[in-house]
């Protein structure tokens, strides 16, 4: 399995500034596994919820993606004096070996965590028959 790209929100600025928004997320952690079955990513993608990740698989390429929006601020009764939560998106590609069965793939996220279990495609065993001439 390799990766294949990855696309980050830019930074709207570097250096923190009193009653700004701090827009940067960096692209999160991956851990690629191994394992008997198939294969196990964990993305560590603390604070989003379910609903904000997007799981797609398109010919051998699987795309992880999450876009959470900023808590809106309209409340005129709390007035920050520094705001650092910010727009979290992100992309990340991989793309899957052959021998990877695309129906098999189930994501779960629990305690921050993106776990995404790819099996491998059941192996095919040659046909041995015996065949009577008639």
């Amino acid at each position: 399995m390799t990766l294949v790209k990855f696309k980050t929100v830019p930074a709207q600025a570097f250096a923190p500034q009193i009653n700004s928004t701090f827009a940067a997320f960096n692209r999160p952690a991956v851990n690629v596994a191994q394992t008997v079955q198939g294969f196990e990513i964990e993305l560590a993608a603390p604070g989003l919820q379910r609903e904000d990740f997007q799981i797609n698989l398109e010919a051998d390429v699987l795309t992880i993606s999450a876009n959470k929006q900023a808590a809106d601020a309209s409340d005129a009764s709390v007035r920050y004096s520094r705001r650092e939560f910010a727009v979290a998106s992100f992309e990340r590609a991989f793309r899957l070996p052959d021998n990877i069965d695309p129906e098999t793939v189930a994501a779960s996220y629990q305690q921050g965590i993106l776990r995404v279990t790819l099996a491998f495609k059941p192996e095919r065993k040659p046909l041995t028959r015996t065949v009577e001439v008639a």
